[in-house]
């Protein structure tokens, strides 16, 4: 396993005599990944003395990306393992993500990992039952994210997807 931390500070004894540092952060595999999105993660095998604060990832078309960036997950606290899920990246893009932590001490980011979206745009038609299965949308996902094609009473379902250039036609 690889272990980048964002700094070097060295660890600080708090006012109960608790010596803290930096977390140690690992970045996740990624899980999912489609032409505008990734599903990764991190696990936090020590906190470094120190509560975690935040956590997530963060992401970027250049390598080593921080917390300063915008593009970042924010996945809670506490110590362990989380899931992110990342949407609205360019087609056929390569990025850089690394998962991170914070606690008092400061940052550590986990490995970091690249990937390269696809190219492709995923079209699948299809049904879904409403929340109280008492009526079933005609459904559209493009690359795994979902769209109601019919609104109000009445079960419908769509069977299938042409697409030409910027047409999308279900039937």
């Amino acid at each position: 396993m690889l272990f980048i931390t964002a700094c070097s500070k060295a660890p600080v004894t708090n006012n109960n005599n608790i010596t803290e540092s930096l977390p140690t952060i690992n970045t996740l595999a990624i899980a999912y990944l489609t032409s505008t999105g990734v599903t990764s993660g991190g696990e936090i095998t020590d906190d470094g003395g120190s509560s975690i604060t935040a956590r997530g990832v963060v992401w970027s078309t250049s390598p080593s990306p921080t917390i300063s960036l915008t593009t970042k997950t924010i996945d809670g606290n506490g110590s362990g393992l989380f899931s992110s899920n990342i949407n609205g990246l360019t087609s056929n893009t390569t990025y850089f993500l690394r998962s991170y932590a914070t606690n008092s001490t400061g940052t550590a980011y986990g490995n970091e990992i690249s990937f390269t979206t696809s190219p492709y745009t995923v079209y699948v038609a299809g049904g879904e039952d409403n929340a109280t299965g008492t009526e079933r949308y005609a459904m559209l996902w493009k690359n795994g994210q979902p769209n109601v094609l019919n609104e109000g009473p009445g079960n419908a379902v769509a069977y299938s997807v042409f697409v030409s250039g910027n047409d999308v036609f279900v039937a």
